[in-house]
């Protein structure tokens, strides 16, 4: 971990103090750069322009993560799904909804993630329908977590999965 966080330091330009805060926190460097932003600068004391970095550091790993896995991800089976979107999820803290978009071979060709509260997401389904036909997908798959670990949907859940079931189907294209 020493050397990762010196490597580190060095590509981003940290100063030395902000390598030793990093290496003082004993977090491995994956704990490091997916922890919230909030756990960083509340329970560790790492100071703003460092966890800015880190999210900075955490958005590209995420946009290269999701390039590599979109290039070659196709969903043949319900646990390809659970793959993938643990991939997207797992890291997260509060609930986010995933829209995922497939071509007509059923490979991943896009997604688009909504941030929601604690303990729930609202999309607008229009912006999905909106971002599966900037994508040109055949298929769309939606989903989303419950950070709490709680698997029973709400009934803000049932409700929006009703209405998003009925736009879409009622969608003209």
């Amino acid at each position: 971990m020493k050397n990762n966080t010196y490597l580190l330091g060095k590509i981003f330009n940290l100063s030395s103090s902000d390598v030793n805060q990093i290496v003082d926190s004993d977090l491995s460097m994956r704990e490091l750069i997916f922890s919230d932003s909030d756990y960083l600068k509340e329970c560790l004391k790492l100071n703003e322009a460092l966890v800015s970095k880190l999210s900075a550091i955490k958005q590209l790993f995420e946009e290269i993560s999701l390039e590599e896995l979109q290039q070659r991800f196709v969903i043949k089976e319900p646990k390809d799904v659970l793959k993938y979107l643990k991939t997207i999820l797992s890291p997260l803290s509060v609930e986010h909804f995933v829209g995922i978009f497939l071509n007509k071979g059923n490979a991943v060709v896009d997604h688009v993630k909504v941030r929601g509260s604690s303990d729930t997401v609202q999309p607008d389904y229009r912006f999905i329908l909106k971002r599966a036909l900037i994508s040109e997908a055949t298929g769309i798959i939606c989903a989303h977590n419950h950070p709490g670990g709680n698997t029973k949907p709400s009934s803000e859940d049932i409700r929006f999965t009703f209405n998003l079931k009925k736009n879409v189907g009622t969608f003209k294209y």
